[in-house]
């Protein structure tokens, strides 16, 4: 939980009347502190610290509401109609801020997603059945994966979650060009 801003959360739930804002330092795991601060009325992604490595904002156009570039977010927020706060975006963001940036080669891992998603996403936006893709991915990668993590199954996520890039890239980056 090194990209958490205890600090932070620590003075807001001081200043929203929490009666031991401190106790946000005694929660070491991620779903600990969700409801924790939920049950504080306080939205935990806020908290987040970006990612240093990271530099989202290279490639498209990047602002926005973040379905420019991302196909996690696309699918959700284009498919379903979700917020881009939704529970399923909230685990997915958090999974990769923590157990994925965790791991060797994570970082790289992540700087791959933002390096080829925009292209995954651009290419589907311009087919006539993007819809159909879009509630494809939600169904066979963000539900599934969201489920998995819930479930302490961060290995089969990740897993999942590496295959269906590997997929995407293969079937929207390769026909282009």
């Amino acid at each position: 939980m090194s990209k958490f801003d205890y600090k932070k959360v620590e003075a807001d739930l001081h200043d929203s009347g929490a009666r031991h804002p401190d106790e946000i330092y005694s929660y070491k795991s991620e779903k600990a502190i969700r409801g924790y601060m939920k049950e504080n009325d306080l939205n935990p992604d806020k908290y987040y610290k970006p990612d240093g490595k990271s530099s989202r904002s290279k490639s498209g156009s990047g602002s926005g509401s973040g379905t420019e570039g991302c196909y996690l977010t696309s699918a959700c927020v284009t498919a379903r109609g979700l917020s881009d706060q939704c529970e399923e975006l909230q685990t997915l963001r958090s999974f990769r801020d923590g157990y994925l940036s965790e791991q060797p080669g994570g970082p790289a891992e992540i700087e791959q997603y933002y390096a080829t998603a925009p292209k995954i996403v651009e290419a589907i936006n311009q087919l006539p059945d993007a819809m159909e893709i879009w509630n494809r991915i939600y169904e066979e990668l963000v539900k599934p994966c969201v489920r998995m993590i819930h479930e302490n199954r961060n290995v089969q996520a990740y897993q999942l979650y590496k295959s269906y890039a590997v997929q995407l890239a293969h079937s929207y980056l390769t026909t282009g060009g």
